[in-house]
C-alpha cells in the first residue's frame, strides 16, 4: 500500500470533524462584565459630575437603611459565583415553568403586581404635580394643570365619582394611585406577550419581559400620583399590537386604536404617530379601503393636534414649553447646551439602567442573522424610540428634574428597540448572561423605587435634585416658587424657605418676597416674615397679598396697631375679602372699640352674608352694646349657618390659638 497523499489525509480529518457532533459553544460572560463596569462608570458620572440633575450613586443616601441592606445583598448575589448560580437557576426555572394558559398567567402577574405594590408603593407627592392634581380633584375647581393630560384627569375624576357613589370617601390621591396600579397590572400582562413577539427563546423572553418591567419607569406603576401611567400602559399595548401586525397576527386597526386611546389620555403620545406611519408602510400590504381609512384617521389626528396647539398656545407660550427651538436669552440654559444634554442623558440613564447592557449580548459569540420580520420590528421600535427621544430633547430645555415622569416618554420604545436589535438575534442566550443583566436592572432601579416609597426622604431627595438645577433659577418660570408653596402647605418649612429665597434671588419681585414671608410665617418666625412682606410692599405698594399677610403676621406677633393699619390698607386694595373684615373686627373688639368693630363686621356681612364668624362675633358685640334683640338675631343666624355647613376659615377661627403655637 503506497503512501497516502498529505492533502487527502487532511481532507479526511476535516470530514471526520464535521461528522462528529460538537457541543455548542458556551457564550462568554466577558462582554457583559465589561458592560457592567461601563454602567457603574456612568452612574459615577451621573453622581459626581452632574449631581444636581436627577439620579446617581449619591442618591443612595436617600434610600432607607433596610432597603440599602437589600441592595447590598443583591450586589453580593451578583458578585459571588455560588450565589449567582442561584439567580441563574431562578431565571432557568422561570423560563421553563412560566404559566402558559391565560388564566394562570393572569393570576401570576396579578400576584406579582400586588406584592410589588404592597412593598414598594410610591409615596413621593413632590415629584411632578401630585399635590396640585389631588388638590384640584379635592376642591372640584377648574383644571389648572397641563392641558395635554386632561383626558387622564377626567378619568381620575370619574374614578373619584365612582368611589363616592359606592360610599367610599377615599381621598383625592386614591384615584391617581388606582390608575397607576391598574396600569402596572396591564404592563405586567403585556410585557411577556411582547417578549414572545420579539424572540422564540424562553430565556430571552424572560430577559425581555424583565427589562420592560424593571426599568426606572417602574415608579410610574407603583402608585405614582400623576397623569402618565395609563398613557404608558397603552403605549405598551400599541407596541405589542404593532409587533403582532408585523408578524401577520393582527390588523392595523388594533395598534391604531391603542395609540388613539393613549393620545386621548395624554397628548404627548402623539409623538409616536410617525412610527404608526412606518408600521403601515413596512408591514403587510393594506387593502385599499383600509389604507383610505388609515389616511383619513391620520389627517384627522393632525387636524385635532393643530386645533389643540392653537387653543392652548397661550398656556404653553407663557413658559416657552412648546418646542422652544430658540430659548429666551434669560434662560439659565438653552436647547442642546451642556446642561440640557446632561439632563437628557441623566434621564435616559435613570430610565434604561441595566438595559444598556443589552448591546453587549451580540459580542458574546452567539449572534445569528436576523430575519426580515425581525428587521421590521427593529425599524418599528426604533422609529417609536426616535419620536420619544426627540420629545425629550426638544420639549423644553428648562424642564427640571421633578418632571422626569414627563420626560420618560421614550422609555418603552427604547427598551424594546434594544431588545429587538440585540436580544432577538442571539441564537443562544444562556441563563447566566440573562441573570447578570436582570440583576443589573434590579440594582439600578431598586434604590430609585425605594427612595420614592419613603415619604420622609422625599423632601430631602427633591431638594438635592433641585439644589443646583439651573431650571430653578430661571426668572421666567414659577417652578421654585410653586415648589416652595407646596412645601410650606405640607409642613416642610425649612425646605420651603430654601426654595422661596432662591426664587426671590432669581426674580426679585413682590410675589417672590411674599412667598418667602409666607414660608417663615408658616414656621412661626414672624419677625422674619414681616421683614419679607415689607420688602415686597417696597417693590410693589399695590401688592394686596403682601399687605394681607403682613396684617395677619403682625396680629399673630401681637402688634394689633400694626395689624390694623395693614388690614385697612389691604381693604383699600381688595374690599371683597371676608377674612380681612373678620380679623379687623376681631382686633377692634379686643381693643374695646366695639362700635368700630360692629361697623367693620357689618361691612363684611354686606360682602358675604354666609360667613359664620361675622354673625357669631356680631352677636357678642351687640350684647356688649345692650342691643339684645339684634344679638339674638345674629346668634340665631350663626346657628343656622353652622347647621347648614358654614364654617369659619381655619386660620381665623381661633387666631389666639395660633399665637400660642
Amino acid at each position: 500500500m503506497g503512501d497516502v497523499p498529505r492533502v487527502e489525509i487532511r481532507r479526511a480529518v476535516d470530514t471526520a470533524r464535521r461528522s462528529k457532533k460538537e457541543p455548542p459553544r458556551t457564550p462568554s460572560e466577558a462582554p457583559i462584565v465589561a458592560g457592567l463596569g461601563l454602567l457603574a462608570l456612568l452612574h459615577l458620572v451621573a453622581a459626581f459630575v452632574t449631581p444636581e440633575i436627577l439620579w446617581g450613586a449619591h442618591h443612595l443616601r436617600f434610600v432607607p437603611l433596610a432597603a440599602q441592606a437589600v441592595w447590598f445583598a443583591l450586589l453580593v448575589v451578583l458578585l459571588v459565583p455560588p450565589a449567582r448560580a442561584g439567580l441563574v437557576s431562578l431565571v432557568e426555572r422561570t423560563a421553563r415553568g412560566f404559566p402558559r394558559s391565560f388564566l394562570a398567567r393572569t393570576a401570576f402577574a396579578t400576584a406579582i403586581g400586588i406584592l410589588l405594590f404592597a412593598l414598594l408603593r410610591s409615596r413621593n407627592l413632590f415629584s411632578g404635580d401630585g399635590f396640585l392634581l389631588s388638590g384640584i380633584l379635592a376642591s372640584g375647581g377648574p383644571y389648572e394643570a397641563g392641558h395635554a393630560g386632561y383626558g387622564t384627569f377626567l378619568l381620575a375624576r370619574g374614578l373619584d365619582a365612582l368611589l363616592r357613589a359606592g360610599g367610599r370617601e377615599a381621598g383625592p390621591t386614591v384615584p391617581f394611585v388606582l390608575m397607576s396600579a391598574l396600569s402596572g397590572l396591564a404592563a405586567l400582562h403585556v410585557a411577556p406577550r411582547i417578549a414572545r413577539e420579539i424572540t422564540p427563546l424562553s430565556t430571552a423572553r424572560v430577559l425581555v419581559a424583565g427589562t420592560v418591567l424593571l426599568s426606572g419607569a417602574l415608579v410610574l406603576f407603583l402608585g405614582h400620583v400623576e397623569l402618565y401611567a395609563p398613557m404608558h400602559a397603552l403605549v405598551l399595548v400599541y407596541l405589542l399590537f404593532g409587533a403582532r401586525f408585523l408578524r401577520g397576527r393582527s390588523g392595523l386597526a388594533a395598534p391604531s386604536a391603542a395609540l388613539a386611546l393613549a393620545s386621548a389620555l395624554h397628548l404627548t403620545a402623539l409623538v409616536f404617530l410617525p412610527s404608526l406611519v412606518v408600521l403601515a408602510l413596512t408591514g403587510p400590504p393594506l387593502r385599499r379601503r383600509t389604507k383610505a381609512v388609515f389616511i383619513g384617521a391620520l389627517a384627522l389626528a393632525l387636524v385635532l393636534l393643530g386645533a389643540y396647539v392653537l387653543t392652548t398656545r397661550g398656556t404653553y407660550e407663557k413658559e416657552g414649553a412648546l418646542l422652544p427651538l430658540a430659548a429666551s436669552a434669560e434662560a439659565p440654559y438653552s436647547l442642546f447646551s451642556r446642561d440640557h444634554l446632561a439632563l437628557a442623558g441623566n434621564v435616559l440613564l435613570l430610565l434604561l439602567g441595566g438595559a444598556l447592557l443589552l448591546p453587549f449580548l451580540r459580542h458574546s459569540g452567539s449572534a445569528r442573522g436576523s430575519s426580515r420580520e425581525e428587521n421590521l420590528l427593529v425599524r418599528f421600535f426604533g422609529s417609536a424610540a426616535l419620536g420619544g427621544v426627540l420629545f425629550l430633547l426638544l420639549v423644553d430645555p428648562r424642564l427640571g428634574s421633578r418632571d422626569w415622569d414627563l420626560l420618560a416618554l421614550p422609555v418603552f420604545p427604547l427598551l424594546l428597540f434594544l431588545a429587538a436589535a440585540f436580544v432577538s438575534p442571539c441564537s443562544s442566550l444562556g441563563a447566566p448572561r440573562a441573570a447578570l443583566v436582570l440583576g443589573a436592572m434590579v440594582l439600578h432601579a431598586f434604590p430609585w423605587v425605594a427612595a420614592n416609597a419613603d415619604p420622609d426622604r422625599a423632601v430631602p431627595m427633591i431638594l438635592a435634585m433641585t439644589a443646583r438645577d439651573p431650571h430653578y433659577d430661571d426668572p421666567n418660570l414659577r417652578a421654585s416658587s410653586a415648589l416652595a408653596l407646596l412645601f410650606s402647605e405640607t409642613g416642610y418649612g425649612d425646605a420651603s424657605i430654601l426654595l422661596a429665597e432662591r426664587a426671590a434671588r432669581a426674580k426679585g419681585g413682590a410675589v417672590d418676597y411674599t412667598n418667602v414671608g409666607k414660608a417663615y410665617a408658616a414656621k412661626g418666625e414672624y419677625d422674619e416674615a414681616i421683614g419679607w412682606f415689607r420688602r415686597a410692599l417696597a417693590v410693589d405698594r399695590s401688592h394686596a397679598d403682601a399687605e394681607w399677610c403682613l396684617g395677619l403676621a403682625l396680629y399673630l406677633k401681637g402688634d394689633r396697631a400694626g395689624a390694623e393699619a395693614a388690614l385697612r390698607s389691604f381693604l383699600s386694595l381688595d374690599p371683597k375679602m371676608p377674612d380681612a373684615y373678620d380679623l379687623l373686627g376681631l382686633i377692634l373688639g379686643q381693643e374695646g372699640r366695639i362700635r368700630e368693630a360692629i361697623d367693620v363686621l357689618e361691612r363684611g356681612v354686606a360682602v358675604d352674608s354666609t360667613h359664620v364668624e361675622f354673625w357669631r362675633k356680631l352677636a357678642i358685640l351687640y350684647e356688649r352694646e345692650n342691643r339684645s334683640e339684634e344679638a339674638q338675631r345674629a346668634s340665631a343666624r350663626a346657628d343656622r349657618l353652622r347647621r347648614g355647613g358654614g364654617e369659619a376659615p381655619e386660620r381665623l377661627a381661633d387666631p389666639e390659638r395660633r399665637r400660642g403655637g
